[in-house]
């Protein structure tokens, strides 16, 4: 059920259950989650390992357990048609993000006019993948070499999901 949720600097706009949909941004949420060592090994190419690069997305939604943000997704206009969709969580999230994924996904394709959404995933982060997939994505073609870890070209995943599926 989407509400609205209460103002905060003038960004939140509706409120998903326990996602809150932004069209701002919180560095320190985004840092704080970035840099926990559970989580940035799976996040970061070899040119983000010391300096992030805050996204310039057009939406945030963020994902909050008991009234503690815990994560985001991260939103990026592709065409008149497809967003990229791009997550992150704090491990105290984990075992919650499916929900919060299948949230976002129906609430983009509920208010917005897109009718595709994808997302990117290295090959080397299976549980990405399959979060992917649960949530209702499938993989629709693989770019080969297009991620460097750990001095490594790795291929990426595309998967995504369409509005009518």
């Amino acid at each position: 059920m989407v509400q609205d949720a209460p103002r905060d600097s003038g960004r939140c706009e509706k409120r998903l259950d326990s996602c809150v949909v932004y069209q701002g941004f919180k560095p320190e949420l985004f840092k704080e989650i970035a840099t926990n060592p559970l989580v940035l090994p799976w996040i970061k190419d070899d040119e983000a390992i010391e300096d992030f690069n805050f996204p310039d997305c057009f939406l945030y939604v963020i994902a909050s357990l008991n009234g503690e943000d815990v994560g985001f997704f991260m939103l990026h206009k592709v065409n008149l048609i497809t967003v990229e969709v791009h997550t992150i969580f704090h491990p105290k999230a984990f075992g919650k993000v499916l929900s919060f994924s299948t949230q976002v996904i129906d609430w983009v394709f509920s208010n917005t006019d897109y009718e595709k959404m994808i997302t990117h995933v290295p090959e080397d982060n299976p549980k990405a993948k399959r979060l992917a997939e649960k949530s209702g994505m499938e993989v629709e073609g693989i770019i080969k070499k297009s991620f460097r870890r750990n001095g490594q070209n790795i291929d990426q995943f595309i998967l995504g999901v369409s509005k009518c599926q």
